[in-house]
């Protein structure tokens, strides 16, 4: 699907990768599969992990 932004459109990678959004944040129950996707993008990315309430990083 592609977004119409300032009469230019893009994809979703895009709009990430142009910094459209200050955070995003996703909960995936494969972070393998969530590295793999956000690691095909330019933009900084960090991961962590939540476990019995704790967050790690």
């Amino acid at each position: 699907m592609n977004y119409k932004l300032k009469n230019k459109f893009f994809s979703e990678k895009d709009l990430i990768s142009i910094g459209t959004f200050g955070e995003i944040f996703l909960t995936d129950a494969r972070p393998e599969r969530s590295k793999t996707i956000m690691g095909k993008l330019d933009a900084e990315v960090k991961f962590f992990e939540v476990e019995k309430g704790e967050v790690k990083k």
